[in-house]
């Protein structure tokens, strides 16, 4: 993963835990998908249906606003003879 240059210290560090923080390993949680899971595949033994697991992303790493940030546009700057064709 690159993270851009021009940010700080602060933000590199919360897309650092974002990206790559693990969380406490629990027994009980293991134990839940561990019955979830095998019960999810025997429903489905013997029958044509794909069962596929996987992970999805906690939360999104957010953009920086350097790339979504943009000057506001004025109507008075728009031509005024320009027509939807």
């Amino acid at each position: 993963m690159v993270i851009p240059e021009q940010f700080d210290a602060n933000q590199r560090g919360a897309i650092d835990y974002m990206a790559f923080h693990k969380p406490i390993h629990d027994n009980r949680l293991s134990e839940f998908r561990r019955l979830w899971f095998g019960r999810t595949c025997e429903r489905y033994r013997g029958s044509r249906t794909k069962i596929i697991f996987f992970r999805l992303p906690r939360a999104p790493i957010p953009f920086p606003e350097t790339w979504y940030a943009r000057p506001a546009i004025r109507f008075a700057t728009w031509p005024r003879n320009n027509r939807m064709s």
